[in-house]
């Protein structure tokens, strides 16, 4: 046998040596061997190393090999296995969009014959509107509560029914003074209810998960800005701010636009992209400074007043806010008190929001107070300001409780 005509034989005894198996020159002609089927002897596999460079590795330095292709070995896999956890959690994510895409598609805008109310001869005036405390989820059984009170999703679907219709009623009486071409929309929180904000709070709703709410809230005001564009030739803005009960974690621990009103907003923004008539302007702050006309609106929730939302609290609070942001406000609309107030403070005229459930086991039973069901219109003149101011009831007023016997 030559080995130097054979130069597979070389190859195969570089493999093996580059093995770092440590293994005897005895012990590696016996691989030869058997790989081959031809004899080989240790003596003579130890001269070809020689001729070809190659040694031996010492156990140390063929433990160091294998540690270190074991090493290797183990991050190939755990790179292969990152990559397929991104490609399945990407594959995850994008079946969440799907299914929300298909579900803000669904609620079809109202579809009503166009607007022939004929324009008054007045200056063209600008309506604003103030949703808060919608709830979506929350659940007021009777049995609880009392008769005059109640909430649930069917009662949700007609109030938000009735928030349209009292809106195009509005638009109808002022444009025959003059033209109101265009809408200020301000959501200002609490849009969903959760599921976790107290103890015992998912029993008290009847939308199980903040998720389904949210894609709830998303969906109801999709369907308003559609079923309002064709009314505003000049367009509708949509400024939202978000509440408490959208809240992610424990107060305090996530920053605050972790909040299950902020992505509805942004799910709204995305579901009506195409409408080149309505701008949808979602921020992660926790209040929002707009310009109507002559006038300087500040919007938040207001669960950041101390001290409830009585006049004194809220005076304190609008004079704080203005000192912070080094400004008069015209106007400062809010909600999360559930109770419709219309009040001055410090020269800014403050509207605040009803709630959407009208009172629930916590209002009736341990604060004993419930507000009827109501939200805030009003017109803006691009000189004069603040013109015309309506409570839009949601619902009839409530009568007196029965009695019992």
């Amino acid at each position: 046998m030559r080995w130097a005509d054979n130069p597979h034989y070389d190859d195969a005894l570089r493999e093996i040596v580059a093995q770092g198996s440590g293994a005897s020159w005895d012990e590696i002609a016996a691989t030869l061997t058997s790989t081959l089927g031809v004899p080989f002897t240790g003596d003579q596999v130890s001269a070809r190393a020689r001729r070809m460079g190659l040694e031996r590795p010492t156990p140390t330095a063929a433990l160091a090999a294998t540690v270190s292709n074991e090493r290797s070995r183990a991050l190939r896999l755990a790179e292969r296995r990152e990559a397929t956890a991104a490609l399945r959690d990407q594959a995850r994510w994008e079946d969440f969009l799907d299914i929300v895409r298909g579900e803000l598609l669904v609620p079809p805008a109202d579809q009503r014959p166009p607007a022939t109310t004929p324009a008054g001869p007045g200056t063209p005036e600008t309506m604003c509107l103030v949703v808060s405390d919608i709830h979506i989820g929350k659940l007021v059984e009777k049995d609880v509560t009392g008769p005059g009170f109640g909430y649930d999703q069917s009662v949700f679907a007609a109030r938000q029914a009735e928030l349209l219709n009292a809106v195009l009623r509005l638009r109808d009486i002022h444009s025959q003074h003059g033209p109101i071409p265009k809408l200020i929309l301000f959501f200002v929180g609490d849009g969903v209810d959760g599921v976790d904000m107290r103890r015992g709070h998912a029993h008290r709703v009847d939308i199980q998960t903040a998720t389904a709410q949210t894609i709830r809230l998303a969906q109801f005001f999709a369907w308003l800005l559609r079923s309002l564009a064709p009314w505003f030739p000049e367009g509708i803005d949509l400024n939202w701010e978000f509440g408490n009960h959208g809240r992610v974690g424990e107060f305090g621990v996530n920053l605050p636009s972790d909040n299950w009103d902020y992505l509805a907003g942004v799910m709204v923004r995305e579901n009506v992209a195409d409408l080149s008539s309505v701008r949808v302007n979602v921020h992660t702050q926790q209040y929002g400074i707009y310009q109507i006309g002559p006038l300087v609106a500040y919007a938040e929730h207001g669960n950041s007043i101390r001290g409830g939302g009585g006049s004194p609290a809220v005076k304190r609070h609008v004079a704080s806010l203005q000192n912070l942001h080094r400004m008069v406000f015209d106007l400062v609309l809010m909600g999360h008190f559930h109770t419709s107030e219309y009040l001055t403070a410090g020269g800014a005229k403050v509207f605040m929001n009803g709630a959407w459930d009208g009172g629930d086991d916590f209002s009736v039973n341990q604060l004993v107070a419930a507000s009827d069901p109501a939200q805030w219109a009003f017109g803006v003149h691009p000189r004069r300001g603040l013109t015309w101011m309506y409570e839009i009831a949601l619902a009839p007023r409530r009568r007196s409780t029965p009695v019992l016997s």
